[in-house]
């Protein structure tokens, strides 16, 4: 298994005092090796934290993102953090993590290899990025149930530090505030959430523009703009180049939804849509490798479903 010494944690995000020094105290117990690079504001305290490596980066700030000026979307913030985080990292592996965030095992990294296949068509990284099927949604979960595509969780990534380089550089930070938040989409009938005003989910932004530096004919021109080839195309390119675990896999949590960690008996969590593990074997077994034997207890727990 992949030693703790060839990995950075780059922790990103605003600092609440007592979640932070707990993150921190995980990372220490569970990847005992790692580095840990803190990449907040300026202005922050971080006082006393175990930490080798504080950047206290510019805010380049939020805005509102829905209709009643009540939702603020911070993607500018998490491209800024993580893009300067990452440009410290001096190892072979990098974890990108929220700042309200903690560990609770080192367990996500025995997944690393073990999906191996690719279609190299649809291939963009040198190995896949592990991710959380927490907001990684195949639909909406509230209001009409619509398709999301590229829909890729982004509360912490894991892979070769050249791989998320790779996927943060191709996103650019978003300069009209207004034709972003105020955009007019394309098929209005078709919105996902009628009451969010954004052309994208900060998901889907991160994602979709990593693929588009790719794959130049990509259409996706805001989230109504959804149809069967997009779709299709991604759940394809999620099956070559990310592995989703549940949230029992990872053990990654974060207190904003303990409560329904334990209403699952510590189980993954089970919200309508999103990309459990075991959808993501079935996209792996379908695009990748169709000789796979997805595991007899997802075919016969549901809760693994």
């Amino acid at each position: 298994m992949i030693n703790s010494s060839d990995i950075s944690v780059i922790i990103q995000g605003p600092i609440d005092k007592t979640m932070i020094k707990f993150s921190v105290e995980t990372i220490r117990k569970f990847l005992p090796k790692a580095t840990i690079i803190l990449s907040t504001w300026e202005g922050s305290v971080c006082d006393g934290l175990d930490l080798d490596v504080l950047i206290l980066n510019k805010d380049p700030g939020s805005f509102y993102c829905d209709s009643d000026n009540t939702i603020m979307t911070n993607i500018n913030r998490q491209l800024v953090s993580t893009k300067n985080g990452l440009n410290q990292v001096k190892t072979k592996y990098s974890m990108k993590l929220r700042s309200d965030l903690y560990l609770t095992s080192d367990k996500f990294l025995k997944y690393f290899d073990k999906f191996e296949k690719f279609d190299n068509k649809y291939k963009c990284f040198n190995h896949r990025l592990m991710v959380s099927s927490l907001t990684s949604k195949l639909y909406s979960d509230v209001g009409n149930n619509l398709p999301t595509p590229f829909h890729i969780s982004d509360w912490f990534y894991f892979g070769y530090t050249q791989d998320l380089k790779k996927f943060y550089d191709a996103i650019p930070l978003i300069e009209d505030e207004a034709a972003f938040s105020k955009y007019v989409l394309k098929y209005p009938e078709k919105l996902p959430c009628p009451h969010l005003a954004f052309r994208y989910a900060p998901e889907q932004y991160f994602a979709f523009n990593f693929f588009k530096s790719i794959y130049k004919d990509l259409r996706f021109d805001d989230w109504s703009d959804f149809d069967e080839k997009n779709i299709e195309l991604s759940n394809i390119l999620l099956a070559n180049n990310f592995i989703v675990l549940d949230t029992v896999q990872h053990g990654i949590y974060t207190d904003k939804h303990m409560g329904l960690i334990k209403k699952n008996n510590g189980r993954k969590f089970s919200f309508k849509g999103y990309i459990t593990h075991y959808k993501f074997l079935k996209f792996y077994k379908k695009y990748c490798d169709n000789f796979y034997i997805i595991p007899l207890k997802y075919w016969f727990n549901k809760r693994c479903r």
